[in-house]
């Protein structure tokens, strides 16, 4: 079963405009009693003959998967004990070098010969410390927003360890909101004039919508 969201009428969002909201599709088979011995033929989606499903899509026909790191800012109290961020170096918009501590044990574990103290990886983009949420947001999920108003869908979801920023990002403050907020903000915005003026429409469990009456409103 396909979730989907109907497009807005032309020209409600601008360029300047933005919005993003999850989009997830999940498929469902009750095959009962029936027993099948040939069920290649009947998916559109798989050809019949074995030759073609053992074909390997090209490069070009494979869409990527984008992957975005943000580097956080030192937090007070990590300026307190005064630490740095010499381990981490920005070689390049999409090339970050990871170098060894001094004094760690994988540093001296190099210079026995055992193992790496510098490690490069290679992202979509990378953000350094200096990048807002307004700028976050708008060179990463803002395109993603106008094509989900479009009717296509995405999945966004942050990874990294404890206290690395990933709440921050998302939902920010209320005077310098994350990726969510801001999505949910433009969506509003790009939906003017088409909103329910008056609130008695409450959602019921997952696919059912009450009317509420004036003493529930």
């Amino acid at each position: 079963m396909s979730q989907g969201i109907l497009s807005p009428p032309a020209g409600l969002l601008s360029d300047d405009d933005v919005v993003v909201s999850p989009m997830f599709e999940s498929t469902a088979a009750d095959l009962g009693s029936v027993v099948r011995k040939n069920l290649l033929s009947d998916c559109s989606v798989i050809s019949a003959s074995l030759e073609d499903k053992q074909q390997v899509p090209s490069e070009d026909s494979m869409e990527k998967v984008k992957v975005y790191l943000r580097v956080r800012p030192l937090l007070p109290s990590e300026l307190e004990r005064q630490e740095d961020q010499v381990c981490v170096h920005i070689e390049n918009m999409e090339t970050l070098v990871l170098q060894a501590p001094k004094d760690s044990f994988a540093l001296k574990s190099n210079e026995w010969g055992i193992g790496q103290a510098t490690h490069r990886f290679t992202f979509s983009q990378i953000f350094g410390p200096e990048v807002g949420q307004a700028s976050f947001f708008n060179l990463t999920v803002k395109e993603m927003v106008k094509d989900v108003l479009k009717g296509q869908n995405w999945l966004i979801y942050t990874y990294g360890v404890t206290n690395s920023g990933k709440t921050h990002t998302i939902q920010g403050t209320i005077k310098d909101g994350g990726i969510l907020p801001q999505s949910l903000a433009l969506i509003f915005n790009s939906l003017q004039g088409q909103l329910h003026p008056t609130p008695d429409l409450k959602p019921l469990l997952s696919n059912e919508v009450i009317w509420l009456d004036s003493k529930q409103i």
